[in-house]
């Protein structure tokens, strides 16, 4: 089997969405939208943007817990909301174990296919402000 050929095509890929606040929740709603497999997990009980996910795509698996290694393991890529940690351990495995660990902006940009350029306002602070100007 070539490396190519053990790769799976993008829609074949499956997503894991790591934090469902308003991040997560639009992530769901960009890959259901696109007919794409993905499961959600978060650490806390009851996330943000929890009824909003069960009542949109009720059969999407969520996972409350980031120790769940299963989730991890099933995902060829993982989305991680901005206030989650690249440093949390089950993050660090999965890289080590050469999963593709993006962010919404990056999934967005390799899921969409334009020709038209792109300017991006990213960070934790000033975006609102510099967007006005």
């Amino acid at each position: 089997m070539t490396a190519a050929a053990s790769k799976p095509v993008a829609s074949q890929r499956k997503t894991l969405i790591v934090g469902l606040g308003a991040t997560g929740l639009s992530v769901a709603r960009f890959l259901h939208r696109h007919h794409r497999r993905f499961s959600v997990v978060d650490d806390r009980e009851d996330p943000p943007a929890y009824e909003d996910l069960a009542r949109e795509m009720p059969a999407v698996d969520f996972h409350v817990g980031l120790s769940n290694e299963r989730c991890f393991e099933e995902a060829d890529d993982i989305v991680v909301s901005p206030g989650v940690s690249l440093k949390l351990p089950v993050l660090r495995r999965a890289a080590a174990k050469n999963k593709r660990i993006i962010g919404d902006i990056e999934l967005f940009a390799h899921c969409v296919e334009t020709d038209a350029k792109v300017a991006a306002i990213t960070g934790s602070n000033g975006k609102s402000t510099v967007a006005s100007m």
